[in-house]
């Protein structure tokens, strides 16, 4: 699924005037900016997710889907949240 949005992320910023963040800005410049932040967050969501899902045994089959597959979400869209908040209104 991250690795998805990693692409949808890549094809909005080359084709979309919001960029990959989603926000109209009078410069594009910083919207790519923004978006490239984002894209990277994801990037980081992606490699966390995948070395946690790699953790087997049933012990810690729990804590490893909380890191894999929960953790990286909510990083990713507290990070999107936050990355929007730097543009004004």
């Amino acid at each position: 699924m991250l690795a998805w949005i990693i692409l949808v992320g890549v094809v909005t910023i080359l084709f979309s005037d919001k960029g990959f963040i989603d926000v109209e800005y009078r410069t594009r410049k910083k919207v790519v900016i923004i978006s490239l932040s984002l894209l990277l967050g994801a990037v980081m969501a992606f490699l966390m997710s995948f070395t946690f899902s790699s953790v087997s045994g049933s012990a810690v089959s729990a804590a490893s889907w909380f890191l894999a597959e929960l953790v990286p979400f909510v990083f990713l869209f507290s990070l999107q949240g936050f990355l929007k908040s730097k543009f004004p209104s």
